[in-house]
């Protein structure tokens, strides 16, 4: 690309509002944006994708065309920063409305789409698209099964949730006004988050949605991330599989156990002893979970890890 969509904004009253209200739907993790609500006097975002983002979506291979000429209908999510509102780019590149009708029939990049769905308010500038300014959907709709089920057909929705519900204890009796700002929009998000999620049961969808937080979504360690993943592996299978309560129960115990594990071996001063009394506790629970419901190379975290 010769320019970057990318952009800073005027960060007026109306934009800082709505950019703090959507900073704590992003994994829920609370204190640690509060850095981006701070600096958003000096820049639009905390970070910019910039050649993360070029080898991504242009230097992969992939190939919007291919996409449109696949025969699937495909909706990406964003936000019109501007008016607030929502709207989805089709396979095609053309962005419709919430009734699914075309605002014009300008064919943008795809990988585009996917760009501006990916722009965390806050975190990764908003990007431009024609006269448009978007960011991430999840600021306006967070579980969008209404346009697939409505416009689109489908009758087996499956709805992947990135965290699980609620917003965790804490305690703020000394905290300040940014922190109770972010704490009470991450309380009305999580109810909105989870009024969408009821629909989209009633809906009939299939909901695969963590129990547990591995990690903030500010935290980038490949141990975590590899937990974490395999987390969501797990959730899908006792999800497809009907899993009964106790087997759902010796999953999370494995995963709280990876988790103290990855703790362990972190800390300065490693006690082996702790890092071995758990490890024999993943082996001992790796015994009594169902192999079905555990993904590729799991017989080796007792080991490994």
């Amino acid at each position: 690309m010769a320019d970057d969509p990318s952009l800073d904004v005027t960060l007026g009253p109306g934009i800082l509002w709505q950019l703090i209200g959507s900073l704590p739907r992003i994994g829920r993790a609370g204190a640690e944006l509060a850095a981006s609500v701070r600096g958003a006097e000096r820049a639009a975002s905390a970070y910019r994708p910039g050649p993360i983002v070029d080898r991504l979506l242009f230097e992969s291979g992939f190939q919007s065309a291919r996409v449109a000429a696949s025969g699937m209908r495909l909706r990406i999510a964003f936000v019109d920063l501007n008016s607030g509102t929502l709207r989805y780019m089709r396979e095609d590149g053309i962005i419709v409305d919430r009734e699914d009708h075309p605002i014009d029939h300008t064919r943008h990049d795809l990988t585009l789409g996917v760009w501006a769905s990916c722009a965390l308010p806050g975190i990764f500038r908003p990007v431009k698209l024609g006269s448009e300014v978007y960011v991430d959907g999840g600021a306006r709709e967070s579980v969008p099964v209404e346009m697939a089920v409505t416009h689109l057909g489908v009758t087996k929705p499956y709805v992947i949730a990135a965290a699980p519900p609620g917003v965790g204890a804490e305690d703020f009796t000394d905290k300040d006004v940014v922190a109770v700002l972010l704490r009470v929009s991450a309380i009305i998000l999580d109810e909105t988050f989870q009024d969408e999620v009821e629909w989209a049961r009633a809906a009939g969808a299939c909901v695969i949605e963590p129990r547990l937080s591995v990690h903030s979504a500010l935290t980038v360690d490949p141990t975590l991330l590899r937990i974490n993943r395999d987390y969501g592996w797990m959730c899908a299978a006792e999800e497809v599989t009907d899993a009964t309560a106790a087997l759902r129960a010796i999953d999370d115990a494995i995963i709280r156990a990876r988790c103290e594990w990855a703790a362990l071996v972190k800390h300065p001063s490693p006690d082996d002893d702790a890092i071995a009394e758990v490890k024999a506790r993943i082996k001992s629970l790796l015994t009594q979970a169902d192999d079905t419901l555990l993904p590729p190379g799991h017989k080796t975290w007792a080991d490994i890890l």
